[in-house]
């Protein structure tokens, strides 16, 4: 397979070509013959539960946010693609004027004339200041970027993350970044130790065009504590939870029926239990929810399991909104609709814990994940069951060790959305601290 990646006056244009072929196959040799070639089918590739059919609901409620970011795109389109458009309208109004205005009328066209070609001067001012500020937001954008891979840099310096006296990451790197590199090819997996519960993966795909941040915590780790944003009367930002909890990683919970502040649930609400106490205790057979005991020990219980009963595998309990991962088998149903996503995941003994965040809906930097593409990125550092939670919008992680929110979330210039619950860890300092 073969792809492109356009360029443009500061960068050149790059094809890349990938050769693929048995394992010890030599790439110089000519192929075989197609009758006799099979393509080896991925890893993840295994049968796995259809999921079931997405109601109308979730359907609109998908089309609205893609409605809200489109305009959000449209008004942030550069200026000289809008005044294209009002040049162009401007000819067509100048010709039918010179129709109206024959016969004696001439020096009013002139006038006219005059105003039209004041205007196209100002409008040129204005596309020379709007390329000059698109230059400048390519470089913010740069700047970002950097900032973002020099402080995963840091973390991963010897001494500087809490966690870096730690002796093995929490998963197996060589076995995801395999796993990873097999189903979406050239990838890059980027890890580091925040603290001595907390491994952070940036991944970077090529094709689909993405970025993802992954945290794997420990569950079993003495000092983690689980922290639930329960006001549910109002929407609040996932960065205000996090520092006001003292969380090191934190998530976006649910944001309801639509961005508006005071949208309320509708039909996207489920199980939410903090410290033993129940806030909500409305599971459905549409909601997954994970639970943890008093001892952090997770578990998972799919959409189609109805559960409201408070017992003490529930001491904490906060909801999602679809499967995205049950029993080992990934769902992939939804191999299409690229969207940012929230994602919350546990291994088969639920001891680890995985709470991925992908960017979407932004050309150039992430285009964002189908549900079934998000389950194999999970699957591939261990995740044995997990659901996908509120996306869009939405998605934000918060990472204390790099100073607040480290993804780039899909409206208004990365600006994060208010929710109604979040979720987050922190990690109570050693006794004597």
């Amino acid at each position: 397979r073969a792809w492109s990646r356009d360029g443009s006056r500061d960068h050149c244009a790059r094809l890349i070509v990938r050769w693929q072929g048995p394992p010890d196959a030599d790439p110089s040799a000519p192929p075989a013959p197609p009758a006799t070639t099979q393509p080896a089918e991925p890893a993840a590739a295994q049968p796995a539960p259809p999921a079931p059919d997405e109601p109308a609901s979730a359907w609109v409620n998908a089309m609205l946010d893609n409605l809200l970011a489109t305009g959000n795109r449209i008004a942030d389109l550069p200026l000289f693609m809008i005044f294209g458009g009002v040049a162009c309208f401007g000819a067509i109004a100048l010709g039918l004027i010179a129709l109206l205005c024959r016969g004696g009328r001439r020096p009013r066209l002139r006038r006219l004339l005059r105003v039209l070609v004041a205007l196209l001067a100002v409008l040129a001012v204005a596309v020379a200041v709007d390329h000059k500020l698109v230059g400048i937001q390519r470089q913010l954008g740069d700047i970002r970027d950097r900032m973002s891979r020099d402080a995963m840099s840091r973390l991963a310096s010897p001494g500087v993350g809490q966690g870096a006296s730690r002796q093995a990451w929490l998963f197996d790197l060589p076995a995801a970044r395999a796993d990873i590199e097999r189903q979406f090819g050239s990838a890059q997996v980027l890890p580091t130790a925040c603290d001595d519960a907390t491994d952070v993966v940036q991944i970077r795909l090529a094709d689909p065009l993405v970025k993802c941040w992954l945290a794997v915590i420990d569950l079993a780790h003495p000092g983690l504590e689980i922290c639930l944003g329960t006001n549910v009367d109002r929407k609040s930002l996932t960065s205000r939870f996090a520092r006001d909890n003292g969380c090191s990683v934190a998530i976006n919970g649910e944001a309801g029926r639509s961005p508006d502040a005071n949208s309320g649930f509708g039909e996207w609400i489920g199980n939410l239990i903090d410290r033993g106490k129940p806030i909500l205790l409305q599971d459905s057979d549409k909601r997954p929810f994970l639970a943890f005991s008093r001892e952090n020990r997770a578990t998972y219980s799919p959409a189609a399991v109805v559960d409201r009963e408070v017992t003490p595998e529930k001491f904490n309990c906060i909801w999602g909104r679809i499967d995205a991962i049950v029993g080992g088998q990934v769902i992939t149903a939804d191999s299409r609709n690229r969207q940012p996503r929230t994602t919350m995941g546990i291994d088969r003994e639920g001891r680890r814990l995985y709470l991925l965040v992908a960017d979407g809906r932004q050309p150039g930097h992430s285009i964002g994940l189908t549900r079934a593409e998000v389950g194999r990125l999970m699957a591939a550092f261990g995740a044995h069951d997990g659901m996908l939670c509120d996306e869009g919008g939405s998605s934000c992680i918060y990472l204390a060790a790099l100073g607040g929110i480290a993804n780039t979330p899909s409206d208004n210039h990365g600006q994060e959305r208010p929710t109604y619950t979040h979720f987050g860890v922190r990690l109570a300092p050693p006794p004597g601290q």
